[in-house]
């Protein structure tokens, strides 16, 4: 029987003595070590007296191996195909939001390796970085996994998308185009059975359209990839605490979102807006003059705080990393006054550089003392 293993599967097995060899001009039987020009490995071919070690080999018994070896067949190539357990590269998009649902990790392919993606950038001494997105994902697991790894790192925001918006044609192509259209109904009702209370995170609605410069056309675009933009936008253009939002910093008409982009998938009105702003989602409006801007700059954090806004989620950030790297310099430094002073001169003058760009009103570093006692 085969008692708790289940049912077995056969294992592929290779065998020297089933290679079938190509013969040049100077083969020989008295030397069948040299001569051969190609040498292909087929199944049972000695069983059934074909294979080169049936026919012609000089050795016999446990010494035939010796010919095959002198012979310098000694490297192979095996294509691996008919399998349906991997990437399947019949898939426009492999890793379509409709096939990450069909399953977990365990069962699933696609929803392993966005997971295992994920994880790749979880070590914050492995992967220095801020912002971490994978866009037009949706899957809710995912989406969730991705912002837990930005709070346990501490270093990063996780700009994610949300479910029931614009569904591109290769994630069901029997779908009508009015089919596909952002459903915004369903985005409240997900995002609010979802409960997601975290300032690591921050979602964004509806999709957009930009230009592709490259090839000439018109592609649909997730918001996470604008969004993405005004980021990086608002830290090069002012710091990264202030407000990524608006038409000064936002305005994603006048480029603030680092690609042409020329319309919204869904024109939102100023109810649609709110409605989303109260659930933690930034509306990506559309305004006849001004034109389309991110307005608004939530993190998903639900509890009121000054952390349900992104602009000081990254400044927290930003400040924690650069006192984290004037600590990691004064570490194993001896524990007396002089180390102690010299740690908290570094870190007021960053604090106060800080303070001059509007980062904080005030601050204050307290390392003496009381804070590193005897024990």
């Amino acid at each position: 029987g085969l008692g708790g293993y289940g049912t077995l599967t056969e294992q592929w097995v290779f065998s020297l003595d089933d290679l079938r060899v190509v013969k040049g001009t100077s083969f020989s039987t008295s030397s069948p070590s040299t001569g051969i020009s190609d040498a292909i490995w087929e199944s049972g071919s000695y069983a059934d007296n074909r294979s080169w070690n049936a026919l012609d080999s000089l050795g016999s018994g446990p010494t035939r191996y010796q010919n095959i070896l002198e012979s310098k067949v000694n490297r192979f190539t095996s294509p691996m195909f008919g399998g349906n357990d991997g990437l399947d590269i019949t898939e426009r998009d492999p890793f379509r939001n409709t096939l990450l649902d069909d399953g977990t990790e365990i069962t699933n392919y696609a929803h392993y390796t966005i997971k295992r993606a994920i994880d790749t950038v979880a070590d914050p001494e492995v992967i220095a970085c801020n912002i971490i997105s994978v866009p037009g994902v949706t899957n809710e697991a995912l989406t969730k996994h991705l912002i837990d790894v930005c709070e346990t790192r501490a270093d990063a925001l996780g700009v994610i998308d949300v479910k029931g918006g614009f569904q591109p044609v290769h994630e069901d192509g029997t779908l009508t185009r009015a089919a596909r259209q952002g459903d915004l109904d369903a985005v409240l009702t997900n995002m609010k059975a979802r409960n997601l209370n975290n300032s690591y995170g921050c979602a964004y609605y509806p999709w957009v359209t930009i230009r592709d410069d490259v090839n000439g056309s018109f592609v649909k675009s997730p918001p996470s990839v604008v969004a993405l933009g005004v980021l990086g936008n608002t830290e090069k253009a002012a710091e990264v605490w202030f407000a990524p939002a608006g038409f000064n910093r936002g305005g994603l008409s006048q480029g603030a979102g680092g690609v042409p982009v020329l319309s919204v998938e869904t024109k939102l009105t100023s109810r649609n807006r709110d409605d989303l702003y109260d659930i933690n989602i930034n509306p990506i409006a559309s305004f006849p003059a001004e034109g389309l801007v991110v307005f608004g700059q939530k993190t998903l954090q639900s509890t009121r705080s000054a952390l349900d806004r992104i602009n000081v989620r990254r400044l927290l950030i930003s400040t924690k990393r650069g006192i984290s790297e004037i600590a990691a310099s004064t570490l194993f430094q001896p524990n007396v006054q002089d180390t102690w002073n010299a740690f908290k001169s570094r870190a007021d003058n960053f604090l106060s550089d800080v303070k001059v760009r509007f980062g904080v009103d005030d601050f204050r570093v307290v390392l003496d003392e009381t804070t590193t006692t005897p024990d």
